[in-house]
């Protein structure tokens, strides 16, 4: 059974919900989102290939340049 108190809270939400205007989300929302997305997974794979360069040129540099000792 529900109470006046419970009943009284769920009408004056939906009078509330009632008095708002409906969202439309853009057309073109979706496709912004995808064109987004792809930007920053290739930004991460350069981010990341930039990354494992330096990291090689620095292994090559620190094995060529430090003397070898035996």
């Amino acid at each position: 059974m529900i109470s006046s108190s419970e009943s009284d809270t769920k009408m004056r939400v939906a009078a509330l919900l009632g008095g708002l205007p409906e969202h439309d989300p853009r057309p073109d929302l979706w496709s912004r989102i995808q064109f987004a997305h792809q930007r920053r997974k290739r930004q991460r794979r350069r981010h990341g290939i930039w990354l494992g360069a330096m990291l090689a040129s620095a292994a090559v540099l620190l094995v060529v340049l430090l003397p070898r000792s035996s």
